[in-house]
């Protein structure tokens, strides 16, 4: 944008059919307190409701700015979700990630959060995913 220009409008689409999302933000207090970690999983499956056919990741107050996981994503895609695949996910997560140690939690804490969180919100997408009605043909 230019020094003159305004913003007036953001759209966003609706989400594809078959997809699931959650967003999971770790802190230290429950209210108006800054994430630790955070984490979004976005996940697209085929019409059974099984398998992943897209995936995305990103990762919030573990780098300068919000990143996105390519690496975690690719462990999901074609690929039916299960705890193991989530933790799995999880761990390649936690490689990329780079928090800083600063008061409110040290470097190795946030990255083994990162692991853990990557995995719940997945799991979270899923369940939402499975638990929800199917569209009517």
């Amino acid at each position: 944008m230019q020094k003159d220009e305004i913003l007036t409008e953001i759209l966003i689409p609706p989400p594809a059919e078959f997809s699931s999302g959650a967003y999971i933000k770790l802190m230290r207090r429950k209210a108006l307190d800054l994430a630790l970690v955070g984490v979004a999983a976005c996940l697209r499956f085929d019409s059974g409701k099984k398998v992943c056919k897209e995936a995305k990741i990103a990762l919030g107050a573990v780098a300068p700015t919000p990143i996105r996981v390519p690496e975690a994503e690719r462990a999901l895609i074609d690929k039916e979700i299960d705890e193991s695949r989530a933790a799995e996910a999880g761990r390649g997560a936690s490689v990329i990630c780079r928090p800083i140690s600063d008061v409110r939690a040290s470097l190795e804490y946030r990255c083994t959060m990162v692991e853990v969180i990557t995995k719940r919100a997945i799991l979270e997408a899923f369940n939402r995913m499975i638990s929800s009605p199917s569209p009517l043909p």
